[in-house]
């Protein structure tokens, strides 16, 4: 590749046999691909045209660490394409048809690769100026991996190709080994969805843009059925309407966990303070709510008091149903929610309200381009500058 770059600068548009042998011997041995020939690459596609450049890809380039490759390589002859859609002649047409076929192999051979090698900077928090502590990744700062798949969109947007990002979002939707489904929705879905609702807001479309709207319902449709939990079987208990205790700061502890769910509470400390703390619970006759027990591992010894499980599991599924209700919404309003989960919708509020398990369906992603008819269609959205954008996802040719 290295001669074909010194010598296509000497040659002009009519390239001769002998070079175009060199390009083919070159091509046909091609294997260890480098974003710096592209540009030769792309000299190769407007000479000759596109297809030798498609069979290359398709034959000789690595299914593994070629992303960058492939999606600068995609970019490059998208230019090239651009150039030729101005001109108005039956092989311009073709060269331009040749182009998009190799454009749209290029990105969809990148996808499968999206996620290899890209990493989550490790967040950490300072010890006392004296070390630094890893933090867990909770969704906030920067994420390589929201930024590749945004750029993804993107880029098929520009090139009016939205076929790839179907076999994007599916690939999404797959949980990797070791990787839980909470992990997958704290460092991935939950930091995506406002930047690709953000992404479709500012290309004019909408959430019901099919293969978008598929993505969305079955990333709720995924939360309720794997992060949500069942609802318990039986009746929470009644939780007490006056403070329990004498007000001390030991005492004054205990009404504001009972309403909480954390398993449980406990007191390092004397056994006086103990035996008050005891007492203080035993007057408020919450034995039906609370267990009290003695931990004697450590001086002074720890009285542990602990939620029984009928408290503990209401008050797990009361947080839970918080959170999956900020999660949708965080999704979608409510009429929205509608148009997307369509007819889950009601499957979703039976879950949300715990009247039945939700259970995952078809999680196919449609690979259509465009609104299905009947569908109906989302409301306006903020456009640019406070205007109003319709998004009733009316496929147009984005400009380049």
């Amino acid at each position: 590749m290295d001669v074909l770059t010194a010598i296509k600068g000497h040659l002009e548009n009519e390239v001769p046999t002998w070079a175009k042998e060199l390009v083919m011997e070159a091509l046909s041995t091609y294997t260890a691909p480098a974003v710096s020939d592209v540009p030769t690459l792309s000299w190769i596609a407007q000479v000759m045209g596109a297809k030798p450049i498609f069979e290359m890809v398709e034959q000789k380039v690595p299914d593994t660490g070629t992303y960058e490759f492939l999606i600068a390589l995609a970019r490059s002859l998208h230019d090239l394409r651009s150039v030729l859609s101005i001109e108005d002649s039956i092989a311009a047409g073709q060269q331009e048809a040749e182009l998009a076929r190799t454009i749209h192999h290029c990105i969809s051979a990148a996808i499968p690769q999206w996620e290899v090698g890209v990493e989550i900077p490790q967040q950490v928090r300072s010890f006392h100026g004296i070390f630094d502590i890893p933090v867990y990744y909770n969704g906030v700062g920067p994420n390589p991996k929201v930024d590749r798949i945004i750029d993804l969109v993107e880029l098929c947007f520009k090139i009016d190709d939205l076929a790839p990002l179907t076999t994007l979002l599916e690939n999404l939707l797959q949980i990797p080994a070791k990787t839980t489904v909470h992990d997958r929705f704290r460092v991935l879905y939950k930091p995506l969805v406002p930047r690709l609702k953000t992404t479709l807001t500012a290309l004019g479309q909408s959430m019901a843009l099919e293969p978008f709207k598929s993505f969305f319902k079955n990333v709720i449709s995924l939360y309720l059925a794997r992060i949500l939990g069942v609802v318990p079987a039986f009746p929470p208990p009644t939780l007490p309407n006056t403070n329990i205790g004498c007000g001390c700061s030991h005492c004054e502890q205990i009404t504001p966990w009972l309403s909480r769910s954390t398993a449980k509470l406990t007191f390092q400390a004397v056994q006086q303070t103990r035996t008050h703390i005891e007492g203080q619970i035993t007057k408020a006759r919450i034995s039906h709510l609370a267990r009290m027990s003695t931990d004697a591992t450590g001086r002074p010894y720890t009285l542990v008091v602990n939620k029984v499980p009928e408290l503990e599991a209401a008050l797990v599924w009361r947080d839970a149903q918080k959170l999956a209700e900020e999660f949708i919404e965080s999704v979608a309003d409510t009429d929205a929610t509608k148009v997307i989960m369509q007819d889950r919708y009601q499957d979703a509020t039976d879950a949300l309200s715990g009247v039945k398990v939700f259970i995952l369906g078809d999680m196919r992603v449609a690979r259509r381009g465009d609104i299905i008819p009947g569908e109906g269609i989302l409301p306006l959205v903020p456009g640019a500058a406070g205007a109003t954008v319709p998004v009733a996802g009316v496929k147009r040719k984005q400009p380049s």
